[in-house]
């Protein structure tokens, strides 16, 4: 098991672009726009802000892209040592994909069972604080059947109408405390025990 790390600091711009709306909606709408054009309403004299409007925007995505990687790879990386990673792996992390769900995930697999481990940056129903919640399965490819239903106390079944559908999450989400600052230790002590369980059901 890892060295239990200090809190995990989440950069100022992903921080800023989670708890601020504002921000939110100018981020997302520079980057919706195309890279080989310029706004049609754009006078010369704004240009080199908004040059600097679209680095930063840019960046916001980068800098979130790069930290849930560092979530994943520092909760879970230790559930799946002597596991080979999907092939398909460069599509899963895809920076457009992972910056678009706010989610990291990687499959891998193990004999004929696969793995599925997830980190998301969600904001929380009801208060819209931001926060971090861990998702899992792990399936027997041949029967076709969820193998952690009902073995991790932590976390629950995802409903049907859930984007996660059929993956286990963890039911208390991690809050992200002012200045972006995180303690994973609970999200590391979850992702142990996903690997205990994970050693149970593949033995």
């Amino acid at each position: 098991m890892s060295e239990n790390h200090p809190p995990l600091s989440i950069p100022e711009s992903t921080f800023s672009y989670l708890i601020d709306p504002v921000i939110r909606k100018a981020v997302d709408s520079l980057l919706d726009e195309p890279d080989d054009a310029l706004p049609s309403s754009l006078d010369i004299a704004e240009l080199a802000n908004y040059f600097r409007a679209k680095a930063a925007a840019v960046a916001v995505k980068y800098d979130t892209v790069i930290v849930l990687e560092e979530l994943w790879r520092t909760i879970w990386a230790d559930a799946v040592v002597g596991w080979r990673c999907h092939g398909t792996w460069k599509d899963e992390v895809d920076p457009n994909s992972v910056w678009q769900g706010s989610e990291f995930w990687v499959s891998h697999n193990l004999g004929k069972h696969k793995f599925w481990s997830a980190v998301a940056l969600e904001l929380e129903t009801g208060t819209q604080k931001p926060c971090v919640r861990l998702y899992c399965s792990l399936t027997d490819e041949e029967e076709e059947e969820e193998l952690f239903d009902g073995h991790l106390d932590a976390f629950e079944l995802t409903a049907d109408d859930d984007e996660w559908d059929g993956w286990m999450k963890l039911k208390v989400a991690l809050p992200i405390f002012a200045e972006g600052c995180l303690d994973i230790t609970g999200l590391q002590e979850a992702a142990r025990q996903v690997g205990i369980a994970m050693r149970q059901q593949t033995s």
